[in-house]
């Protein structure tokens, strides 16, 4: 997330959530995976978190691990332990995942790797759904380029989710103002605010235009 335009300090008799809703209005817990062919690295995130709560380093059996191109019929078989190896890292992987994205309530679930090994890896975590939202991304796990590639593309990704998790609350709310569901504007609100009648609250972080209220205990 961005560093606020700059500092600001005050003193009231009830603290002004504001600079906290926004903060955390931008910061999602996430988990992230680099998967290949061997195994995987799965770090979990909470929001706000700049180091991850866990991080899980799976690597499967090398043995067979390469796909060879030959037509000889003793191949089959080696293809067969190949793939079957592949499937068994991948799934380990999945449950790795899993558990990490639980330990953190993780609403995104950002994968990059070897394309093969990400698509197992699609698989099994497509056999238990999950409330978190998957997105692929570039990276991987193989040397100091892959995982600066992954560190960025975690960074665009996560802002992506982000503005496009904002967008659908503005459309939403759109569509609730135009079907007379929702309400704007600080009289509105504050009338459905001391009614009791408010299920979701949208502030602005442009406090400039807000008028002085006063409440009693």
């Amino acid at each position: 997330m961005e560093p606020p335009a700059a500092d600001s300090t005050q003193v009231l008799p009830v603290p002004d959530p504001l600079g906290v809703a926004i903060d955390r209005d931008h910061q999602l817990p996430h988990v992230v995976v680099a998967v290949d062919r061997e195994g995987a690295d799965v770090e979990a995130y909470p929001a706000a978190a700049h180091e991850p709560a866990s991080r899980r380093t799976f690597n499967g059996s090398t043995l067979h691990i390469s796909r060879v191109r030959a037509g000889a019929e003793a191949m089959g078989s080696y293809h067969r332990r190949t793939v079957n190896l592949w499937t068994e890292n991948t799934e380990q992987a999945a449950d790795d995942v899993r558990a990490a994205v639980s330990g953190v309530e993780a609403a995104v679930v950002l994968v990059a790797g070897d394309p093969k090994a990400v698509g197992l890896l699609r698989e099994h975590l497509a056999a238990r759904q999950s409330d978190a939202e998957v997105v692929y991304i570039e990276g991987g796990r193989t040397d100091d380029s892959a995982r600066e590639a992954l560190r960025a593309s975690v960074d665009a990704a996560m802002h992506e989710v982000m503005a496009s998790r904002h967008r659908a609350v503005l459309e939403r709310l759109e569509a609730e103002l135009t079907g007379g569901r929702a309400l704007q504007g600080i009289p509105a609100v504050k009338e459905a605010l001391a009614e009791g009648r408010v299920e979701t609250l949208l502030l602005a972080a442009d406090r400039g235009a807000d008028p002085v209220l006063f409440a009693s205990p």
